[in-house]
């Protein structure tokens, strides 16, 4: 899902200067126009929620979170806002918490408003190319990454400027334009869950789960936007809650709902990814691999979810039935040696 964290601009003089202040007809050029209020305005910020969470691996709900945020000048692209490691707001709540405060500059300057997470990811040193700034970035698969970026076309809505280049800058918050960044997540999310194939399944537990994948890779959170795995694959490794036996319906006599074991979240763009399911000491690991061709995709994409289910059946008990087949009646025979000699020889007369 997503999550909309809001900008929101202060002025303690903002409604005396609405009502001063008729619309300001723009002409249709970027340089933005002066309104004859040479104020710097106060940067704040607010988040709705825009959904609930499912789970605890992969973020819907803002509680308090670390994030961090970028501001850049357009004009020059230095960074206004470098790296602002602010804190989301609790469950419920609106308000964003910034390290320190910021302003817009009072001579109408554009900005560029970016945001990340990471979760506890491992970033490594930051590197600064072509107005891009990349991060490396470690995962374990617990972790879920989300990248943002305000749109001017789609926050001038509404308001009274009508020209995308004017925001955002004093003289657009001056006009209720509130830059929106909406966090979009990374990675493709995998969702396990396990059913019983029969009854004697439902005996059976899953004791280890392993996804091969990409753990490394680039994670551009200004400029062209993106995360790129590289390096090798490695197995990440699902950490299994205590109940891992599947459900089965005695008063039925079928198999229950499928039992969910958690989330792994992956580098995403690949056609495939090698899965392997441990069940103990009866099966010590069975090679799946899962394709996305079920979903008519040719590949596994950022910010989907998956839902894999593994059926499982345990030992048959093994039963012989014997039975007997009556004996047919070959009929009865003689035998009489007596007999049998004078079948056989000629008797001799003097």
């Amino acid at each position: 899902m997503k999550n909309k964290l809001f900008f929101a601009v202060a002025s303690a003089a903002l409604a005396v200067a609405c009502a001063k202040n008729a619309p300001v007809e723009e002409p249709n050029l970027p340089v933005v126009p002066d309104d004859g209020i040479h104020r710097a305005e106060l940067i704040s910020f607010n988040t709705n929620v825009y959904s609930v969470a499912t789970t605890k691996a992969a973020l819907d709900e803002w509680d308090g979170q670390k994030i961090y945020i970028y501001g850049v000048n357009k004009t020059n692209g230095e960074l206004h806002i470098n790296n602002d490691a602010a804190t989301a707001p609790a469950q419920g709540e609106t308000a964003i918490t910034l390290s320190k405060t910021y302003y817009y500059d009072p001579s109408n300057t554009c900005y560029d408003f970016y945001g990340y997470y990471v979760d506890n990811a491992i970033l490594g040193e930051v590197s600064v190319a072509e107005g891009n700034i990349t991060y490396p970035v470690t995962i374990s698969g617990s972790q879920d990454i989300m990248l943002a970026k305000a749109d001017q076309a789609t926050d001038i809505e509404g308001t009274e400027v009508n020209n995308p280049n004017y925001a955002y800058s004093a003289f657009s918050a001056r006009r209720g334009v509130v830059p929106n960044l909406e966090f979009k997540h990374q990675l493709s999310k995998f969702t396990f869950q396990i059913k019983a194939g029969s009854k004697s399944g439902s005996t059976v537990a899953v004791t280890n789960l392993t996804l091969t994948s990409k753990t490394t890779g680039n994670l551009t959170v200004v400029g062209d936007q993106g995360l790129v795995g590289n390096g090798e694959t490695s197995p990440l490794t699902l950490a299994l809650p205590v109940d891992c036996t599947p459900d089965w319906n005695l008063a039925e006599d079928k198999a229950g709902d499928p039992k969910v074991l958690g989330d792994l979240m992956v580098i995403p763009g690949e056609p495939s990814y090698d899965l392997a399911v441990s069940l103990g000491d009866i099966v010590p690991a069975i090679p799946i691999t899962i394709t996305p061709d079920k979903v008519d995709a040719e590949s596994f994409k950022a910010g989907y979810a998956y839902t894999i289910t593994i059926i499982i059946y345990g030992i048959e008990e093994i039963k012989i039935d014997a039975t007997m087949t009556p004996w047919e009646n070959g009929g009865e025979m003689t035998f009489d040696p007596d007999e049998e000699w004078r079948n056989n020889n000629t008797p001799q007369i003097p």
